[in-house]
């Protein structure tokens, strides 16, 4: 059914184009839903990424309908790619008696509301709290693969919440757990083997950065904050070592090269920051992992000029993939009355993207 309305919206696309069909007639494509508009944006010359700023927007609202407080609605919607699949995991949380801001927690950047809440009635059957399950199932990707990691990791006598921390949004329990024993053999603490392996993409690469960086002298906790979740050990590392060779501390190294996959553009980024007169920590919390600086950089430029502090400026531009669409979602959240503490809170990226989480 789902395959067959995806074809129909796709062939009007097409004819729209094709008839050259205009728009604007009264109907915005952000009026549409998501899955309809995704489709359709093509056809009307709207990026897929400001329909995501706008589904943000209309998600706090719906949140709000709902009478949730603003800073719990700005918290559930935080880069909602999807509005109705957030609310209707947010629904479902409240039907299993469930506290609001539970529910929201679970919910916050949720790809499938079913899987969410299948994962998180599985946790529950395994009598897991409430707020453990919660912190388990929040933004996963497979309940199966989440459930089966936190069993195995519990197999090996972990504590709950190390498991649950370790396994939250795992793709891959296998490769999780094979991190996680390979790291526990360095005689790594158990709780810094699972924030190594959390998200781990690829124990080796993990394990390789981890063994690299404490070679160049980095302390334990310092090896763990800039390896975990890494998909590329060499790059994280080159551009560990070219941070200390420029003279920053090793943790401010470490924030700063966290995931990254472009040593370059981190370490631009970085400097043109300092340029702007950032603090250390500032330039790095926006430069984090950073794939395309000089969008970035203009996207925290044009945060400052609106009278934005440098910290909540890097809190809002860290991550994003387009400075107009960031900034879009912020002005019109600030058009709701939200302050600007809960605009950057609602559009900035989520921190479960970014491994900070």
């Amino acid at each position: 059914m789902h395959f067959a309305l995806s074809l129909l919206c796709r062939s009007l696309a097409g004819a729209a184009l094709a008839a050259g069909v205009s728009f604007d007639q009264g109907v915005s494509v952000n009026d549409l839903p998501w899955d309809e508009a995704v489709v359709l944006a093509p056809a009307a010359g709207t990026p897929v990424s400001a329909l995501a700023a706008a589904d943000t927007l209309r998600c706090f609202d719906n949140a709000l309908a709902k009478r949730l407080s603003w800073d719990l609605a700005a918290g559930l919607c935080r880069g909602a790619g999807s509005g109705p699949e957030t609310l209707r995991c947010f629904d479902g949380g409240l039907s299993r008696r469930m506290s609001w801001p539970l529910a929201a927690d679970l919910c916050r950047a949720t790809k499938s509301s079913p899987d969410t809440l299948r994962c998180f009635d599985l946790a529950l059957g395994k009598r897991m709290s409430h707020a453990d399950a919660a912190g388990l199932c929040r933004g996963t990707g497979s309940s199966v693969e989440t459930i089966r990691c936190f069993e195995s990791a519990v197999a090996r006598r972990m504590s709950w919440s190390d498991a649950a921390g370790m396994c939250r949004r795992t793709g891959q329990s296998v490769e999780t757990l094979r991190c996680f024993d390979l790291a526990a053999a360095k005689r790594l603490s158990w709780s810094d083997a699972a924030l190594l392996c959390r998200s781990a993409k690829s124990s080796v690469e993990a394990i390789r950065c981890l063994e690299g960086a404490l070679a160049a002298r980095a302390g334990t906790q310092t090896a763990v904050s800039l390896c975990r979740g890494t998909s590329s050990s060499p790059e994280s590392l080159r551009c560990f070592k070219t941070g200390v060779e420029k003279r920053m501390g090793h943790g401010i190294a470490a924030d700063l090269c966290r995931g990254t996959q472009s040593s370059p553009d981190a370490i631009r980024c970085f400097e043109d920051g300092l340029q702007r007169r950032m603090s250390h920590p500032d330039a790095a919390e926006l430069c984090r992992g950073n794939r395309s600086s000089p969008d970035t950089l203009r996207c925290y430029d044009q945060a400052l000029s609106r009278r934005m502090g440098s910290r909540p400026a890097a809190d809002l531009c860290r991550g994003a993939e387009s400075s107009a669409d960031t900034l879009r979602c912020y002005d019109g959240a600030l058009a709701k009355r939200l302050g600007s503490h809960q605009a950057v809170e609602l559009c900035r990226v989520d921190a479960s993207a970014t491994l900070d989480d």
